[in-house]
């Protein structure tokens, strides 16, 4: 059965209420006969007709203070059918079955005796149940947002008590199962991100198979699964579902899971695709553990969010302005053409700092890369600082989902390790494995060898770390390396020669204090952490 939204009225959200799952409970409305249900067939020698007159609704209190949610209605799709107990304790199957979508009311033909009562306990299984028994599915489509059009095959179902009205019987169906509906939003500009599936995994069964149980009149049984996963998109949305505002929008993302009633702890993956980088990844999220009751609806508004370094900018080697300052056409991918406008001279106060040798070393940074670390502090950082490339972790720039990053051991943890107390003295030098303590600032060097002992994926302390983005470089207006390689000044000067400055460097094999690339080259900056 398809759950459809009326009427769809203003959302008005709580900061403070932000990726809670609040106590929403949109049940379900009861539906009034309008007209003659179809019957889907027009034989009706020997059978008894079951009429559906909607589904019941429950009346509680809600406890939902963030948003003001629609009451739903459910309606009978194509393939749906009845099970009946008949006067033998005999299961039977309607005849018909529902012909067309989206039906309020059907008039289900029904085999076998019904004559020693005026109730019978109705079932309906879901799509893929017989009798009562039900299969919650395990993986779940939905094919368009703001639908429930899955809902039969994703594990739906109820019963109801039919009561004998002149020649048919009448019901109202009593739904049996939970249902999330994720809100899912973003404080992030995405121009091209979807969510291609939700999965969700609680700490006890929540799908698999159980029964309607007469007695009861409950949901029963176990099951066997401890994680659903729902799939979103079909024809009209193969990419998925756009995930692109700050504020939920159920027209644009909403999706609806199937679970088993009961008390779960849930941890949540939101699976990630940017249609144009083709970068994808997971968010995930954890609910604490809750109570989600049959036949109630239960909002997840979270924010799916990640790092955002749209606003980190590039500079020639201690420039007084950044490198794009100014110009509209900055480049944004690797295949872009190279931009114009950038700085050719110390006329422009984008150009970087022409300090040279000849007096007293270091060569010292005095504008922008003034409080970047200097290049003994990024030995530190290269030799001892456990780098881990992480190609998973997702972050975000100029509105496209990107990864590939550093984790790096912060100084404190550096410094702990190596007995160096305090901390700034590793701005004094590197010592070296014969002992000795080399001045990167004061000698004519390269920068010495690169650390290829470079880790993959994230650190398993990962309190101990920082991360880099690998956000590239501009050379001569060109971007390049985005989402491979990352560029970071040093405050320290080239000794060897002036047209040079050291930086960190790093890839997915090595990582390394380099003193190679050009001032005039559009790298970042960064903080020693």
């Amino acid at each position: 059965m398809q759950l459809t939204k009326t009427n769809i009225r203003s959302f008005a959200f709580a900061a403070a209420l932000v990726a809670l799952v609040t106590g929403c409970q949109s049940n379900i409305d009861e539906l009034t006969q309008t007209k003659t249900p179809d019957t889907g067939s027009t034989e009706t020698t020997g059978l008894t007709a079951f009429t559906s007159n909607g589904s019941t609704r429950q009346v509680s209190a809600t406890t939902r203070t963030s948003m003001s949610y629609p009451d739903g209605a459910f309606y009978w799709e194509n393939a749906d059918k009845i099970y009946v107990l008949d006067d033998k304790s005999t299961y039977q199957c309607s005849r018909n079955s529902v012909s067309a979508d989206k039906q309020a009311g059907f008039k289900f033909m029904v085999p076998g005796a019904f004559a020693n009562s005026n109730t019978y306990m109705v079932f309906y299984p879901g799509v893929n149940g017989t009798n009562n028994n039900v299969t919650i599915a395990e993986n779940q489509t939905q094919n368009e947002p703001n639908s429930t059009k899955h809902f039969g095959e994703a594990g739906d179902c109820g019963m109801a008590i039919a009561t004998k009205n002149g020649g048919q019987f009448e019901f109202k169906l009593d739904h049996k199962a939970a249902y999330l509906c994720f809100l899912p939003k973003t404080k992030h500009a995405f121009v091209s991100t979807y969510i291609e599936k939700i999965e969700v995994t609680s700490d006890n069964f929540i799908a698999g198979n159980f029964t309607l149980d007469p007695t009861t009149k409950k949901l029963t049984g176990q099951g066997t699964k401890q994680t659903i996963t729902l799939n979103l998109g079909g024809t009209a949305n193969p990419k998925g579902f756009k995930l692109e505002s700050p504020n939920a929008q159920l027209n644009q993302n909403g999706a609806f899971m199937v679970i088993k009633p009961g008390a779960h702890k849930l941890t949540i993956k939101y699976y990630l695709k940017d249609a144009v980088t083709k970068v994808g990844g997971v968010v995930t999220k954890v609910v604490k553990s809750k109570n989600y009751e049959e036949n109630k609806f239960y909002d997840i508004s979270q924010d799916i969010n990640v790092r955002d370094y749209s606003s980190q900018l590039y500079y020639m080697w201690d420039a007084k302005k950044d490198y794009w300052s100014g110009v509209a056409n900055q480049p944004k991918d690797n295949s872009a053409p190279a931009g114009t406008g950038y700085a050719t001279s110390k006329a422009d106060g984008r150009w970087y700092n022409e300090i040279q040798g000849g007096g007293p070393a270091p060569l010292n940074a005095s504008n922008k890369a003034k409080d970047c670390p200097n290049a003994n502090e990024c030995k530190w950082y290269v030799m001892k600082g456990d780098p881990h490339w992480d190609n998973s972790t997702l972050w975000t720039i100029w509105g496209h989902l990107r990864s590939g990053g550093i984790w790096l051991k912060k100084q404190n943890v550096i410094a702990a390790e190596n007995n160096i107390t305090p901390v700034s003295k590793l701005k004094e030098g590197y010592v070296l494995p014969s002992g000795k303590t080399f001045d990167y600032t004061k000698n004519y060097t390269d920068g010495g060898d690169a650390n290829k002992t470079v880790a993959k994926g994230r650190p398993s302390v990962i309190t101990n770390y920082f991360f880099l983005p690998a956000t590239g470089c501009y050379i001569e207006g060109k971007l390049e390396q985005l989402g491979a390689r990352g560029y970071y000044w040093t405050s320290s000067g080239g000794i060897a020669t002036p047209k040079l400055a050291f930086y960190l460097h790093f890839n997915a094999n090595e990582v390394r204090l380099a003193n190679l690339n050009k001032r005039n080259t559009g790298q970042n900056l960064w903080k020693a952490e």
